[in-house]
């Protein structure tokens, strides 16, 4: 959850709004076509293997880590244009894959299909609506008489607190979408914070590969 809103945080706004088409194109065709490509020839390759555990396995393997895209993505290496579509699409492919392992191809996979369509959409909603009820929040606060200091720190609370209670729920899309809307970190705190991630995470990858019990 911190990673993604990190991650978003760093986008420049103006050059997302200047290339909204192929982000969009990026996020409603390229997705989708990154699960089930592979996930049907992944069905080929191995015949024992029916297809809801196919595009399952695919939806894992076929994400753009968000952590290592905010750690890794800097303008000596990306022009600002293609780092901004990269920092939208390894941000907002997360939450979405994450919708369609657990409300589609898990629930098919374990024979259990109450609403699966009406519970993915409810869930992306609800994360919008919460979204745009923060945003309006933040812009009362930001437009009231409250000193400067006061403002920044209940900002950094509601980014915090929101992230935390995404990270408890599992609902990934908020801290991601907060990245577009609150920005009251420094860029030294958010590097230091993707570094405490990233190292991390490795050393939790290295622990699963060796089969150390965690």
């Amino acid at each position: 959850a911190a990673g993604l809103y990190i991650n978003v945080s760093d986008i420049d706004i103006s050059e997302l709004l200047k290339n909204k088409i192929a982000i969009t194109a990026v996020l409603i065709l390229g997705v989708p076509t990154k699960i089930f490509v592979p996930g049907y020839f992944l069905s080929l390759v191995e015949p024992g293997l029916i297809l809801p555990a196919a595009f399952l396995c695919a939806t894992v393997i076929a994400q753009i880590d968000p952590i290592l895209a905010a750690k890794n993505i800097a303008h000596e290496r990306f022009s600002v244009k293609y780092g901004t579509i990269l920092r939208c699409w390894s941000s907002f492919d997360d939450p979405v894959t994450v919708l369609f392992a657990f409300y589609i191809f898990l629930p098919l996979l374990l024979q259990n299909r109450p609403d699966l369509v009406s519970r993915f959409f409810v869930g992306v909603v609800f994360e919008v609506l919460t979204c745009v009820g923060i945003a309006l929040l933040l812009r009362a606060l930001r437009s009231s008489s409250l000193s400067t200091v006061t403002k920044r720190s209940v900002e950094k609370l509601v980014v915090t607190s929101t992230s935390i209670a995404s990270a408890l729920t599992g609902r990934f899309l908020l801290p991601a979408s907060l990245g577009l809307v609150a920005r009251p970190f420094s860029e030294r705190t958010k590097e230091f914070i993707i570094n405490v991630i990233f190292v991390f995470s490795a050393f939790i990858i290295g622990a699963l590969a060796v089969g150390v019990p965690l």
